[in-house]
């Protein structure tokens, strides 16, 4: 859509043949040129690419993992939380967690303040 709120691009042709159910997406039967196929495992990209894109956070050490289920908005938002990764009380283990976090936001920061704290004596193996 454009921002005169009428149809344009790739739509026009729909407007056509979705009434009529011409597409055997829309409910055609299928022709002699239908084919039907299973879908890859992957259709795009491969394995790593899914792990990439996983939002479960790493594991900062050996079977330990940030349970991001058990965050509140009132601990875990982005101020509080900011409170926390730049308190000078935060753990080792507090900022490694959160730099593994699925956020990239919160991710940049705890590596921020990692660096701030001068805590990069301690890296992952």
């Amino acid at each position: 859509m454009n921002d005169s709120r009428r149809p344009s691009g790739n739509y026009i042709p729909l407007i056509y043949t979705l009434p009529r159910q011409q597409l055997r997406i829309f409910g055609a039967p299928p022709t002699k040129y239908s084919k039907t196929y299973a879908l890859p495992k992957h259709p795009w990209g491969n394995a790593a690419d899914e792990v990439f894109y996983s939002m479960e956070p790493g594991e900062y050490q050996p079977g330990k993992k940030l349970d991001i289920q058990k965050e509140l908005l009132p601990t875990d938002a982005s101020a509080p939380l900011g409170r926390l990764l730049a308190s000078a009380d935060v753990t080792d283990a507090q900022l490694l967690a959160y730099s593994l976090h699925p956020d990239h936001g919160i991710r940049s920061s705890a590596v921020g303040n990692i660096v701030r704290h001068q805590r990069t004596h301690r890296r992952r193996k």
